[in-house]
């Protein structure tokens, strides 16, 4: 679907408003503004980063209930689900009539997710394909001023034969199984493998196989 002339007006107008904030409070601020605008009187936001692996229940924050809030374990499954009265469906909130939730996993292999709520009007058939690119967009404009504002995203960036020894070492190839097949010295080999590890801050070559595959790196 092309973008309509009002979609991209809301998006330009979406972006300059985040321009504007200069922290996470004043970001997600801005996020209640927008989602009530689209019709919805609350929105909740999670994240579940890809690393470390113990860590695995989303955080969340806006302005669903606290008990709510703090109540959530898992991030629902990928793209666009709506929901009435049905207490179970994951997303909803008791006593608003309806909502939306979406979740996307981002470049770092983070889960994201953004669920809006009403107590009247049923989201209509004509609503459900512009409310998806709204709701989409507006993850992806926080997750990229989060980063701004936070100061934390620092990507690790490999070389392409640091990506390709990590790509072999995650089938399970040793020092000297890599180095004939990519035609190196194990020493070379070695000399990488040592030069992962730092990017990874990890003990051993495994660990950080596994990472560079949980942030999508391989």
């Amino acid at each position: 679907m092309r973008p309509t002339p009002d979609f991209m007006h809301w998006w330009l107008e979406a972006n300059t408003c985040f321009d504007d904030c200069h922290t996470p409070d004043e970001l997600f601020g801005e996020t209640s503004r927008l989602t009530r605008a689209l019709g919805f009187e609350c929105f909740a936001w999670g994240r579940r980063r890809a690393v470390p692996f113990s860590q695995t229940c989303p955080w969340f924050t806006g302005t669903y209930p606290a008990e709510w809030l703090g109540a959530q374990n898992q991030c629902p499954p990928p793209g666009l689900l709506f929901w009435d009265e049905q207490q179970d469906a994951i997303g909803s909130l008791h006593g608003h009539g309806c909502g939306a939730t979406f979740t996307q996993r981002s470049r770092d292999g983070t889960w994201q997710v953004l669920c809006v709520a009403r107590r009247k009007g049923v989201i209509k058939a004509t609503e459900r394909l512009p409310l998806k690119l709204q709701l989409r967009s507006l993850l992806e404009l926080l997750e990229e001023h989060l980063e701004r504002v936070e100061g934390i995203y620092s990507p690790i960036l490999l070389s392409e034969r640091e990506t390709s020894i990590l790509r072999w070492i995650a089938d399970g190839k040793c020092s000297k199984g890599i180095a004939a097949i990519l035609e190196l010295s194990e020493h070379t080999v070695n000399f990488h493998i040592k030069s992962i590890l730092r990017k990874f801050d990890s003990p051993n070559r495994v660990l950080a196989a596994a990472r560079a595959a949980a942030l999508g790196l391989i």
